[in-house]
């Protein structure tokens, strides 16, 4: 972490991608892993490069992970700032897949389609659903690696 620290002020998106490696729980996040993913999200969207992310660049990608750990460890108003952000950059595929998982609802829900359809959101491929599973996974391999040890 001290690393990510040093790199903040020359180069805020290494350091980004040096706390998006910090393996969050998307099943029962903590505050840790909410505050890791708060300096992720305000680090990778610093400036205005987040206008120019394709909709399955790994910058969205991790952003989009940090803010589901973000939303459901505090709630969707805490995120509403970087929601709105991501929104004014057209952003709204990843935006829908955050929502999903936040309120733990699959995409095709009823209640989701209809919340999507009123915000003008469309959805799209589900690159942040692989992503999130895969964290899942090495999230596991590395508690059974402890377990081990």
């Amino acid at each position: 972490m001290k690393v990510g620290e040093l790199l903040e002020l020359k180069d805020p998106k290494k350091a980004g991608d040096i706390y998006s490696r910090y393996p969050a729980n998307f099943d029962n996040p903590n505050n840790d892993d909410a505050f890791i993913a708060g300096e992720v999200v305000r680090l990778l969207m610093r400036g205005k490069d987040y206008t120019k992310w394709k909709a399955d660049s790994e910058e969205l990608v991790k952003v989009g992970k940090s803010l589901v750990v973000m939303g459901l460890v505090q709630s969707v108003e805490v995120i509403s700032g970087w929601v709105e952000k991501l929104e004014a950059a057209n952003q709204t595929s990843i935006l829908c897949e955050v929502f999903c998982a936040v309120n733990r609802k699959p995409k095709d829900d009823e209640e989701m389609k209809r919340y999507f359809q009123r915000k003008g959101w469309i959805l799209g491929k589900a690159t942040l659903q692989a992503a999130i599973d895969a964290a899942r996974a090495d999230l596991h391999h590395l508690e059974g690696a402890w377990v081990k040890a």
